[in-house]
């Protein structure tokens, strides 16, 4: 169930949504209310902020036809995840656009992440609980070249942390960053 709020001629946008998930499967049994909860605020034409938090479970591969957005407040709620993780996202951002042609963003992320996994290496099927924290940053540059080409150039950082033990050594901390550039035609 979401709904979306447009308040004071349509500069602040919330989104409320709940959504009830039950999985069996291997080691997965869970059932999980999760809520979400978004805000867009537009203080002006030319500058929004936006805020999420949310609580989401990775679906198996043969049931993700659902019909729940795929962002909430800007922020996106699908991931690559393992069938089963269960995230809690909290997010803040804004889009700055001076002008009708250029335009940036800047979001600000941290999820935490559990989830259950089968240990190949071992004869027998052991279950491993793991938790994971997922700090992201990234901005975000946008030109209209053409009325058909946007130019974009962007930057993110991750910082990737094992919040237990129950992993092997390689899913430790890991810290990256990229820059990467798209040319889009509209």
């Amino acid at each position: 169930v979401y709904d979306t709020i447009q308040l004071f001629d349509e500069r602040l946008q919330l989104t409320l949504g709940l959504n009830y998930i039950e999985m069996e499967r291997d080691s997965i049994d869970l059932s999980e209310t999760n809520p979400k909860f978004g805000l867009v605020w537009k203080p002006n034409s030319k500058l929004s902020i936006n805020a999420a938090w949310f609580e989401s479970v990775k679906e198996s591969f043969l049931s993700q036809g659902s019909l729940e957005p795929t962002h909430i407040a800007r922020v996106p709620q699908d991931f690559d995840d393992l069938e089963g993780s269960e995230s809690r996202v909290s997010a803040l951002g804004f889009n700055y656009a001076p002008t009708e042609t250029y335009w940036f963003d800047v979001q600000l992320s941290e999820r935490e992440t559990d989830w259950t996994s089968i240990d190949a290496a071992s004869q027998i099927q052991a279950s491993i609980e793991s938790e994971f924290k997922e700090s992201r940053y990234s901005v975000v540059g946008n030109i209209v070249l053409t009325n058909q080409i946007v130019f974009s150039l962007s930057y993110a950082g991750d910082n990737f942390e094992r919040l237990d033990d129950n992993t092997v050594d390689f899913l430790d901390d890991v810290d990256t960053q990229t820059v990467s550039w798209n040319v889009s035609y509209i």
